[in-house]
């Protein structure tokens, strides 16, 4: 959920608030000389591999006394000396060491990101006193954060994130690093907890600590960051309150405290100064109502409170966000109805309000919702019908009304929506026939309808779905034949039409794209055939309780990838092809068929198998002594056959 954040956030707050470069740099120093330079940067490269070649121009002149670095590739300079040094994505191997000892230039700026240096950053970075911005992000950089940084006073900007380091953040490491206005630590493996001194560097704009082991509470000293734009601490594990005093952050754009252990304090936004932007607190433990104040933060364009413990209902007020964009309050346990005041937020493109126990109808106000893209409402207790209007919303690309109490018909209307990709109504109570409109969803890769009581047959036009993924149609009332080309082309992957009451042959063979298959409790007769040994990513393959004769197809062990098969309670004969017993079967069910025979002595190679129900059958001869090696069997039936003998398993379960 966090990819919802725009990543220009950061470098425009930057833009804002970190004058020129050029404008802090020191003075050049005098101290060495072009050509001292241009001897350590090449003494550096020695001790690199550069696979790319990226490092070619950097060459001494024939005359050595004049060689200069100022042309070389990432090399810039003012007055002769070096100010810049910037090789992102160059493919450098190697460490640092060198290239922070005299007589290295020592360069305002440098820019080493995404390369491969490893090993730790070397103490001797206290020789960069000059240092305004060190990039050395997406490397392999180990080790704890050398105390020795403390020492770069005039530092603007420090980009350490993903790398590989581990330790604690030392409280006086950046204690006196008054410059900062970027400090990026993100993706490492850092513990302990977050210094109280990082109040004291109160030019911070960008505070990133994400993607760590950090724990402890959050110091109430962040709230002296009055410049602070950007505090990101996403996974980590801190616990305890949201500080009140990071409310009185007055410049805080983008607030993102998800998958921590934080707990109730809504003070965080007990507010009314501007500009929040974005609020994402996603996977804590925040309990209590969401506050009305909330409400008042006219510039919010993402608030994200999924996955905690709130409770109470939804603030009418939040229908004053008009810039409001993205709305995540899904697994909470938030009660009564949706106010119809979310019907105001015209921006609004997402609206997860998913696994609640919401009531009431679907509000008239959403008509208006015109840039909706994504509407999540399942697993609350919504009733009412599906409204019509949503058919006018053709942004709409995912629908979600999954377990609910909604009746009603599916509205016509719906196939209007020729940018949905995903509707799923399941487990409600509604009735009537799937519209033929649907059909002309070309971009539709998940239908779900199972558990309602819709009825009649499938609407041919089906086939025209050839986007479709993941199809579910059980547990419903259908009717009439089940359509032979309702399986041509396309790149299904789950067909799941248990108990839909269709009757007809079973399919001849599916898509080569299919995972899984379930057939069972339907009126389907004929033969099963061998060309589905050709779908070979098939997975699960069930069709018990139909009409199904002849005998299993030994084609079936050709399934690379089969785990379970059950095709109980048909009308097969004949006896069990050893090619199935070949395969890393986890559930094998052929009970209550007319199978016969002995049991082959290969059943023991299912060393993986958990259940294996053979019963109901006219099996015959030794129960196979190797089934006792099958220790992660639970479930065995072997019952109404003609067998004989015992087993005994070594694992003691049988």
């Amino acid at each position: 959920m966090e990819s919802s954040v725009p990543l220009y956030s950061s470098s425009y707050l930057l833009l804002l608030l970190l004058p020129s470069l050029s404008l802090l740099l020191p003075p050049p120093q005098a101290t060495a000389s072009p050509l001292s330079e241009a001897t350590a940067l090449l003494h550096w490269k020695s001790t690199l591999q550069d696979p790319s070649r990226a490092l070619r121009s950097w060459a001494a002149l024939h005359n050595s006394t004049t060689t200069s670095p100022c042309s070389w590739l990432g090399i810039t300079c003012t007055s002769s000396r070096i100010t810049k040094l910037s090789l992102p994505r160059a493919g450098l191997v190697g460490t640092l060491d060198a290239s922070i000892s005299p007589p290295f230039p020592p360069s305002p700026c440098s820019t080493l990101r995404r390369n491969f240096l490893a090993g730790a950053i070397p103490a001797a970075v206290a020789n960069l006193s000059g240092l305004v911005s060190l990039d050395l992000s997406h490397n392999r950089l180990s080790g704890g954060l050398p105390a020795s940084l403390a020492t770069l006073s005039l530092l603007v900007k420090l980009d350490l994130s993903a790398n590989e380091l581990t330790g604690k953040i030392i409280p006086a490491l950046f204690a006196d690093l008054r410059s900062l206005v970027q400090l990026d630590l993100n993706s490492n493996n850092l513990t302990g907890s977050i210094p109280r001194s990082l109040g004291n560097l109160t030019r911070l704009a960008i505070l990133r600590l994400s993607y760590n082991q950090i724990s402890g509470n959050l110091p109430h000293e962040l709230g002296n960051l009055s410049n602070l734009g950007v505090l990101s601490l996403f996974t980590n594990q801190l616990s305890g309150p949201i500080p009140h005093e990071i409310g009185g952050l007055q410049s805080l754009e983008l607030l993102g405290l998800s998958q921590n252990r934080l707990h109730r304090s809504h003070s965080a936004v007990h507010r009314q100064s501007e500009p929040a932007v974005y609020f994402v607190c996603n996977q804590n433990q925040i309990s209590g109502g969401l506050p009305p104040e909330l409400g008042k933060l006219a510039n919010l364009e993402n608030v994200h409170f999924a996955y905690n413990l709130l409770t109470g209902s939804i603030p009418s007020s939040l229908g004053n966000l008009t810039q409001l964009n993205h709305l995540y309050l899904l697994f909470n346990q938030l009660t009564g109805p949706i106010p119809r005041e979310l019907g105001k937020l015209e921006n609004l493109e997402v609206l997860m309000l998913y696994n609640n126990s919401l009531t009431g109808s679907i509000p008239s106000s959403f008509q208006k919702l015109t840039q909706l893209q994504v509407l999540y409402v399942g697993m609350n207790q919504i009733s009412g019908s599906i409204p019509s209007y949503l058919g006018n919303l053709t942004t709409l690309q995912s629908l979600s009304f999954y377990g609910n109490q909604i009746s009603g018909t599916i509205p016509h209307e719906l196939g209007n929506l020729v940018n949905l990709t995903d509707l799923i109504v399941s487990s409600n109570q509604i009735s009537g026939s799937i519209p033929t409109s649907l059909c002309n969803l070309t971009r539709l890769s998940d239908l779900e309808v199972f558990e309602n009581q819709l009825s009649g047959p499938l609407p041919r036009e089906m086939a025209n779905l050839t986007s479709m993924v993941n199809l579910q149609l059980g547990y419903n009332n259908f009717s009439g034949f089940l359509p032979s080309d309702l399986f041509k082309g396309g790149q299904l992957q789950w067909l799941s039409m248990i108990n839909t009451h269709f009757e007809g042959p079973v399919p001849q063979s599916l898509r080569n794209y299919l995972d899984l298959i379930d057939l069972s409790y339907n009126r389907l007769y004929g033969e099963l055939s061998a060309n589905w040994g050709a779908c070979r990513n098939l997975t699960t393959l069930h069709m018990s309780g139909n009409m199904i004769g002849g005998k299993i197809p030994p084609e079936l062990g050709r399934l690379p990838h089969l785990a379970s098969l059950d095709v109980s309670s048909n009308q097969l004969f004949g006896e069990i092809p050893r090619e199935l017993l070949r395969l890393a079967l986890l559930e094998l069910n052929l009970s209550n068929n007319q199978l016969s025979g002995v049991i082959p002595l290969e059943i023991g190679n299912l060393y993986s198998m958990t259940a294996l129900d053979l019963s109901m059958n006219s099996f015959t001869g030794a129960i196979p002594k190797q089934l006792g090696g099958c220790t992660r069997l639970r479930i065995l039936k072997l019952s109404m056959n003609g067998l004989n003998g015992s087993l005994h398993s070594r694992s003691g379960i049988l």
